[in-house]
């Protein structure tokens, strides 16, 4: 199983090129919602991805995310989060699903603190973007 997550995240040729024409390997950047359980599940079965991954340049969470954001004691949840940037959801609990709205979170967290920070501005930018949330 550990070469099988390894071959995963090493990088690839492109039709056309050698391995050897491939030098500089892909960087990584890790994304999740409360990730360390997936860090620690991805370990129980031989890889750890710390210590084995040279290309992974960063681990980020949605949760720590949004804690920061919000100054929360406590993490919200994957739903919480799309519940309050008004993202609509379905089938939470699905990997295809949680990874897609995982993103969406991630991106949706950025835009809200970009926004917030330009007040007044940004209550216009806001309601565009509420606006163009709601035509989708």
């Amino acid at each position: 199983m550990a070469a099988t997550i390894r071959s995963l995240l090493e990088p690839k040729t492109v039709a056309g090129l050698t391995t050897a024409d491939y030098v500089e390997k892909r960087k990584v950047v890790l994304v999740g919602h409360d990730v360390e359980g997936d860090i620690s599940a991805i370990k129980t079965l031989g890889y750890d991805i710390r210590a084995n991954n040279q290309q992974l340049l960063e681990i980020v969470d949605t949760k720590d995310i949004q804690r920061h954001y919000r100054r929360a004691q406590n993490p919200a949840s994957l739903e919480g989060i799309l519940r309050e940037l008004d993202i609509p959801h379905r089938y939470l609990h699905n990997a295809g699903n949680d990874a897609v709205y995982t993103l969406q979170a991630l991106l949706g967290l950025a835009v809200k603190k970009r926004l917030d920070s330009l007040a007044p501005e940004g209550k216009k930018l806001r309601k565009l973007s509420a606006d163009l949330a709601a035509t989708m």
